[in-house]
């Protein structure tokens, strides 16, 4: 079925954080944030809570950019019919929502580690906030470890068999949060993981704790209708 979606600057639906390197060019990190109802605006689906099916996608993204999605990539091309393009596939999702479905395009760099279950965790961040070698060293290692008591705790792994997190710079809504894959604010992400204050630690901590919890009060567990969404965020900061 033929359809055209549209990219916002608001905090709602496909939209696009813009921001500026240190010499004043303007980036684009564009992202999803899909609740509530906004993924109708993206491609045609049941967008309710109660609906849920397997979502696969396919983004055609520019050459030197990186797209990722809720499901793991299973192929990364360049056609030469399309020299500055490139083309990821994803694995398909366990049925959900609509609304938790998400992806993105950027040219992030990202650092990775697995949990003890063999899960990948990746963080990303723009080039300038990774200057550092250890920027995203802290948040990459408490994210891993967070990831193993949670799993260990309810005793459901995750079925997405990744988690990306992406480092926003210029977040106006609140964190979004998807099965495997989650954005940010920057300041929760990127630390250092040497010179990091106790209460910049605590910060990243607290943030990686809530979301991560989502992926399973709300990701794999949701609420059958919108009226019920705020049990998502009360059970996350429980």
């Amino acid at each position: 079925m033929p359809f055209s979606g549209y990219i916002t600057e608001n905090a709602d639906g496909l939209h696009q954080s813009i921001y500026r390197t240190r010499n004043g060019s303007k980036k684009v990190l564009t992202y999803t944030s899909l609740q509530p109802g906004s993924t109708r605006s993206i491609y045609p689906s049941l967008d309710e809570p109660q609906y849920q099916a397997p979502v696969s996608l396919t983004i055609l993204h520019p050459k030197g950019t990186v797209a990722r999605a809720n499901g793991i990539e299973i192929t990364e091309s360049r056609t030469e019919a399309e020299p500055l393009w490139e083309k990821t596939s994803f694995a398909a999702t366990e049925a959900l929502p609509t609304y938790l479905s998400g992806f993105t395009v950027s040219d992030f760099d990202s650092r990775e580690a697995n949990a003890k279950d063999g899960t990948k965790v990746r963080v990303y961040a723009r080039p300038e906030a990774t200057e550092s070698a250890n920027s995203t060293t802290y948040a990459l290692e408490t994210a891993t470890k967070v990831l193993d008591l949670l799993q260990d705790y309810f005793g459901v792994p995750l079925s997405s068999q990744k988690l990306d997190l992406f480092a926003v710079p210029v977040m106006e809504g609140m964190p979004a949060s998807g099965p495997g894959l989650i954005f940010m604010p920057e300041d929760e992400l990127v630390i250092s993981s040497t010179k990091g204050s106790v209460e910049e630690r605590v910060k990243v901590a607290r943030a990686l704790a809530n979301q991560l919890s989502r992926q399973w009060f709300g990701n794999l567990v949701t609420p059958s209708d919108w009226h019920a969404l705020w049990l998502n965020e009360a059970f996350a900061n429980y």
